[in-house]
């Protein structure tokens, strides 16, 4: 038996592993580079993932249940009537504007400290989702009166001069 050092035995092996072999015939097809130009899109796409709404919306609500209050809220100013709300990272907040008195009213807008909340509008809110008011710039916000479980806001769109009545749940705010 032969003793050949380490190094030599990996050349050896490298040298043997890398010689040629025997190969099938390949054939080699050249395309010549074309462009094409078409008013309509590609007709592949790939489809973009159905998105769960109803859970992305049970597991949210389901943090802010079990923060128990320890949410960031929005604020009224007694100055000046402002409603504004500013994201704390140390709390979690989830915040519809209604249509109307309910929670079972149409939801216009929505402030949330989720991306899934936010991102894209996946909720296709009329008034869009932010996840806090310095992010609504153009929007402007005034609070007009308290109601049973709910205070009433104006939402005014300083660009277009559009406003909307919004309708905040009581337990999401602080005076």
């Amino acid at each position: 038996m032969i003793k050949l050092p380490g190094a030599l035995l990996i050349f050896l092996l490298l040298m043997t592993s890398c010689s040629e072999s025997p190969r099938k015939h390949v054939s080699t097809i050249t395309v010549k580079d074309t462009t094409m130009e078409s008013a309509e899109p590609d007709s592949f796409q790939i489809p973009k993932p159905k998105i769960n709404m109803d859970s992305i919306n049970k597991t949210n609500d389901s943090i802010i249940t079990a923060a128990k209050g320890y949410t960031t809220k929005a604020e009224i100013s007694e100055v000046d009537s402002s409603f504004s709300l500013f994201t704390n990272k140390r709390k979690d907040h989830r915040i519809f504007g209604f249509e109307a008195p309910s929670k079972n009213a149409k939801k216009l807008i929505l402030f949330s400290i989720f991306t899934g909340d936010v991102s894209g509008n996946p909720f296709n809110l009329p008034l869009g989702a932010y996840y806090d008011m310095k992010n609504t710039p153009t929007l402007l916000f005034r609070y007009l009166q308290k109601l049973p479980g709910f205070i009433k806001v104006l939402c005014t769109d300083q660009r277009s001069g559009k406003s909307t009545i919004l309708y905040f749940d009581i337990n999401d705010v602080e005076f």
